[in-house]
Formats: C-alpha cells, structure tokens, sequence
C-alpha cells in the first residue's frame, strides 16, 4: 500500500472583501492545519508552550532565575518570591491588533497574561533578591539562606 502525502489547501473566499465568517473560517483552517501538521506541539503538552522559558541555576551562594521575556517592559512584569518559589507574572501586548487591515497566514507569537510559579532547589533570603531586565531577558538573583545553627537545649529533671 502506497503512503500518499496530503497537504491542506485553504479555501480563498470569493470575493477580496473580508467579512467576519470568512476570518473565523480561516482561522479554523489554521487551527486544524497545525493541529495535523505540528505534532511536537501535541506531544509536548503544556511543557511546549509555558511562557515565559525559564533557567534556574544553582551556586554555593545563591539561585539565579533567567526567563525570557520579549517585547514586554520591565514595568509591566511582577516578580514575587514566597517560600521556596518564584512566581513572574504580567502582560504581554497583543500586536496583531495594530495591523488588523493586514491577513497573517502564520502566528507563532502570543499575547494577554502569563503566570509561571518555579519551585527553587533551596531556600532563599527573601529580603536580599535582586531583578532586573536586559535585551529581553529578566534575571532574579536570590541569596541563599544562611543555615539555621543547631542549639543544644538541656532537659531538665523534674
């Protein structure tokens, strides 16, 4: 048995004026389209599309978080540390909004909020953490927290 290969063909609309039907039916066709087309996306679940990526790394003296985030100002993302986690929240803006007369046939970018909460691999010193953001990249230093010193209690004998 023969493996013919098949590829979608999008319908054009009839006409060059853009109603709103014709939009949602495109953007079922793009919908569909990925969904046979990209199965990495598929497989990967959740894990494929977290926004914003993240690297923990891990020094003697303290925990260092990394995450992309493009196209979003510093002053539009939250950083909060409790425990021993790291949640980065905010808003990234949606751009296709500005160029609603032009047709995307391909969107990979994504828009509205974002939360991640990362569990630390120790705890931190919460009044000592430190973020800032560069080319796109925010960076969060957290301090380890000194270890609590053992104190030996004695036992009195009634």
């Amino acid at each position: 048995m023969a493996i013919i290969p098949w590829k979608y063909k999008s319908r054009e609309p009839l006409s060059d004026e853009a109603t709103p039907m014709t939009e949602f039916g495109r953007e079922l066709d793009r919908l569909f389209e990925s969904y046979v087309h990209d199965p990495w996306q598929r497989a990967l679940g959740s894990l494929g599309s977290a926004f914003p990526v993240v690297d923990v790394t891990e020094s003697e003296q303290a925990v260092t978080v990394r995450a992309e985030i493009p196209g979003i100002n510093a002053d539009d993302v939250d950083v909060s540390v409790a425990g021993e986690t790291i949640t980065i929240s905010g808003e990234k803006p949606d751009r296709t909004v500005e160029h609603f007369e032009n047709l995307y046939s391909h969107i990979e970018s994504r828009s509205g909020s974002f939360r991640r909460t990362i569990q630390l691999p120790t705890a931190i010193d919460p009044e000592q953490v430190t973020a800032d953001s560069e080319n796109g990249v925010l960076t969060v230093r957290m301090p380890k927290r000194e270890p609590s010193k053992s104190t030996k209690i004695k036992v009195d004998v009634s």
